[in-house]
């Protein structure tokens, strides 16, 4: 499993402090903002209650019915904005990106086909979730909080299906033009086939490991990131 211990490109403080970086959460850290976060990750039941949506995740899922649905990769730089995107049901994408979805929308939507968004962090060597899009990109919105600041502009609502950390090995049979699903470029849509088998795969998954497993130790980052960026407006 990817350990998530980088600092991530394009990161620069302005202040003395540091995140934590190493993977491990700080003993008896002390939180500066306000902001959803749970203190014990290995309690389901406190999870669901700070995030309801969580009980909703790696449930039954009727793969089988999505016969009109559309499937898009998408990439991301860090663990730590897959972090908020789960807590928040949101993500922003690049500007190509961002018109891919908005693409793909306008041309589903209408016919209330579903669209299903495939996420993987760059050279993590896993996949990590699925989630549905519900909005269309709302160029109007942005969140703060991303790892990079002032990068990503426009916000998409998600709903969440799997969060799973799953070995890209598992999905190498899953083939775009003869090319291994995972080496697929950001926001490419691929096959109605390939979607259903990447579904099927995490569905046959332990639930663990996943990155909640590390939401400690990204809520004490995303403290870290809140007090800087809040301390400069």
């Amino acid at each position: 499993m990817c350990i998530r211990d980088r600092n991530y490109y394009g990161y620069q403080s302005q202040n003395t402090f540091s995140p934590p970086s190493d993977g491990n959460p700080i003993p008896n850290y002390e939180y500066k903002s306000e902001f959803p976060r749970v203190a014990s990750y290995e309690d389901d039941e406190e999870i669901a209650k700070v995030f309801p949506f969580y009980k909703d995740i790696n449930q039954e899922f009727d793969i089988e019915s999505l016969t009109d649905a559309a499937f898009i990769i998408m990439r991301s730089s860090n663990d730590d904005d897959i972090h908020k995107a789960i807590k928040y049901g949101i993500w922003s994408s690049t500007p190509r990106g961002n018109e891919n979805l908005k693409k793909t929308w306008n041309e589903l939507k209408p016919k209330n086909h579903r669209i299903f968004l495939v996420f993987t962090v760059v050279k993590s060597s896993q996949f990590l979730g699925v989630a549905e899009m519900i909005s269309d990109v709302n160029y109007d919105d942005s969140f703060a909080y991303w790892w990079e600041p002032l990068k990503w502009f426009g916000v998409v609502k998600l709903k969440w299906i799997y969060v799973k950390d799953i070995h890209v090995k598992n999905f190498e049979h899953i083939k775009e033009a003869d090319i291994p699903v995972q080496y697929c470029r950001d926001s490419t849509r691929i096959s109605l086939l390939s979607g259903q088998q990447i579904l099927n795969t995490f569905k046959g998954h332990p639930n663990k490991p996943n990155i909640f497993q590390y939401f400690e130790y990204m809520d004490q980052r995303e403290d870290y990131i809140r007090q800087e960026r809040d301390s400069n407006v």
